[in-house]
């Protein structure tokens, strides 16, 4: 159900063309019913093109989320960053903050999201995020000062609070350490 609801531009095109198909058919055959059911398929595909438009699902929260959480580091609003953190992750949250405080981001970006699984069957509810970005920023501590680049692998873990995602804990590789395991 999720894919259906996640997908308006598919629904659209299926019911265009079976609509597309319908009218064909009624004029080869001459039949106002065939018409009729081409207009209320129609009718069926905006509707359904309105509701995958107007809901928004956990895997959809999530992938926004990250998009947001990018802006976020890439703008240096290093705050705003830490409100993905779910609040009693105190030893993430507490690592975050020190990854955070000593870094300065020119560039951050997600480039690749390999997967997104969520379980909902756990209350409450969690997710895994796995997806390949860029970053590249500056450090006294680790790059004595001077913008550096690379692509790293993330791995984040989501707890549901409420109807917001937020991050219990996160691991970050090198892209080609990651991919070879």
């Amino acid at each position: 159900m999720n894919s259906l609801l996640e997908n308006p531009i598919g629904i659209g095109i299926f019911g265009l063309v079976l609509v597309g198909l319908l009218f064909f058919t009624a004029i080869q055959l001459g039949e106002r019913k065939v018409v009729y059911g081409a207009v209320a398929v129609l009718a069926l595909t905006a509707a359904l093109v309105g509701i995958s438009i107007a809901i928004e699902t956990d895997d959809e929260k999530i992938r926004k989320s990250i998009l947001e959480l990018a802006t976020a580091l890439r703008t240096n609003n290093h705050e705003r960053a830490l409100e993905f953190m779910h609040p009693n992750a105190v030893p993430t949250m507490q690592r975050a903050k020190a990854d955070l405080a000593s870094v300065k981001f020119e560039e951050a970006k997600v480039t690749s999201i390999r997967s997104v699984s969520i379980n909902d069957t756990l209350r409450p509810p969690t997710a895994i995020i796995e997806f390949i970005g860029y970053i590249k920023a500056s450090s006294d501590r680790y790059t004595g000062g001077y913008p550096a680049g690379a692509p790293r692998y993330f791995k984040l873990y989501w707890m549901k609070q409420n109807d917001q995602w937020l991050i219990r804990d996160y691991e970050h590789s090198d892209v080609r350490e990651a991919l070879a395991n």
